[in-house]
């Protein structure tokens, strides 16, 4: 073997040795937290994408839209921009830290990079009946258990989702108002839901 043939290969294996770390740090730096694609009003980022998975997690997509592409994590926090007060969206957001935390501890992994069957798994634990017991009116948000982060998010997911204009025009039935009356119509098997 000639000279240059072995300064060659040894330039080679030194350049494979001093790469491999640098490589290695540039796909582990592809698993970064996802991008928003939107600026939050009243969450983080990471909340923000937190509450995107869960979203998702709720009403994920199937043969009809899942909640992230009804941006309905988009439309929570406009909403509670707007409506909630200064202190109930800091302890929205403080209980919504807590259960992502509580998900990280139990899974071993933050909620986002959760596959969908150890998310389901997570949730379901506070999707059972006696997790909604009885609620009253008025009710102190502060006082509450940290389960109720995830009734809040489910109630308001399903509302921003289903009062989306996509959805309500393009997926489901929908007449324009005024319509017309007809009060006997038959039901044919695999008619869309009407929209309101």
């Amino acid at each position: 073997m000639d000279r240059r043939e072995v300064i060659k290969r040894m330039a080679l294996s030194m350049g494979y040795t001093l790469s491999a770390p640098a490589i290695v740090s540039i796909l582990n730096s592809c698993e970064s937290a996802p991008e928003l694609g939107w600026q939050p009003l009243v969450f983080t980022p990471s909340q923000a994408v937190a509450l995107e998975e869960l979203t998702e997690a709720i009403l994920p997509k199937t043969t009809t839209p899942g909640a992230k592409d009804m941006k309905v994590a988009q439309t929570m926090d406009a909403f509670i921009s707007v409506v909630f007060s200064p202190a109930d969206a800091e302890q929205f957001k403080t209980d919504l830290d807590t259960f992502m935390k509580e998900c990280e501890s139990t899974q071993g992994k933050a909620f986002e990079k959760c596959s969908a069957e150890e998310k389901a798994a997570f949730l379901s634990k506070y999707d059972t009946p006696e997790s909604y017991g009885i609620s009253v009116w008025g009710t102190d948000m502060a006082k509450k258990p940290v389960n109720s982060i995830f009734k809040k998010v489910k109630a308001m997911t399903v509302s921003s989702y289903f009062n989306t204009e996509e959805l309500g025009e393009r997926i489901l039935r929908y007449e324009s108002i005024p319509g017309r009356y007809n009060s006997c119509v038959p039901y044919e098997k695999g008619t869309k839901v009407w929209s309101l």
